[in-house]
Parts: structure tokens; C-alpha cells; sequence
């Protein structure tokens, strides 16, 4: 999986298949990864926001503040 995302090579040497990081490409998943968790922690928040708010509204419509 990670030779087919361009995130390692691999040699053929013998019985042995060593592999090599490629740095710059695992750099750029790194940014892409932060970037997307960035994004998510975001609108994880903004939904914890609403489900409270719902949660809020229904108790007090209940009457269970």
C-alpha cells in the first residue's frame, strides 16, 4: 500500500525486498494529513456546538435543566 501511494520504493535484491522512505512524498502526505485533520477538528466542534445546543433547547423544553 505504501509503494502504490508513492511513499516508499522497493528493491529486488535476491530473497530480500529492502525498501526506501521517500521523504518528499511522506512530507506532503504529512501536510495533507494535518491540513484534513485541521479541517475535521473543526467541524467536529462545530457539531459538539449544535448537539449541545439541541440538548440544551430540549431540556428545557422538558423542564429537566
Amino acid at each position: 500500500m505504501l509503494e502504490q501511494a508513492g511513499l516508499i520504493e522497493r528493491d529486488i535484491d535476491e530473497q530480500r525486498r529492502p525498501a526506501r522512505l521517500k521523504a518528499e512524498n511522506l512530507a506532503a502526505a504529512v501536510d495533507w494529513l494535518a491540513e484534513f485533520r485541521a479541517f475535521w477538528g473543526t467541524s467536529f466542534d462545530q457539531l459538539d456546538d449544535v448537539l449541545m445546543h439541541m440538548k440544551q433547547t430540549q431540556a428545557k423544553e422538558t423542564g429537566h435543566e
